[in-house]
């Protein structure tokens, strides 16, 4: 009988944040767990706070390179709640004056 897989890892807001900031340290153990084939799942709700963190052109290729490695699973939004969440941040008056959003008065 064959071993068992090794259940995946998931990384959190810090990790993807830290990866979007190009720390080398995340960037070697990502690319270290690609190389032995772990199984990485990244919450979208992880990749949302980490592009809201470190915005610009580079954090967004790194975070799109996360998501062309074999070994990642992003999960998507678990029901309305997450999504819920997400909306919340994305209308803060913070958040919607970065992206360019007006709130209709």
């Amino acid at each position: 009988m064959g071993e068992a897989a090794a259940p995946p890892f998931v990384l959190d807001t810090s990790v993807v944040t830290a990866a979007t900031r190009g720390d080398p340290d995340i960037i070697g153990l990502v690319r270290e767990y690609a190389a032995r084939g772990q199984l990485l799942v990244i919450p979208a709700m992880a990749i949302a706070g980490a592009s809201l963190d470190a915005r610009g052109e580079e954090a967004d290729d790194l975070l799109g390179g996360l998501e062309l490695l074999d070994n990642v699973t992003i999960a998507p939004l678990r029901g309305t709640e997450q999504a819920a969440r997400l909306a919340d941040i994305i209308a803060s008056p913070v958040i919607s004056r970065g992206l360019g959003l007006a709130r209709c008065a």
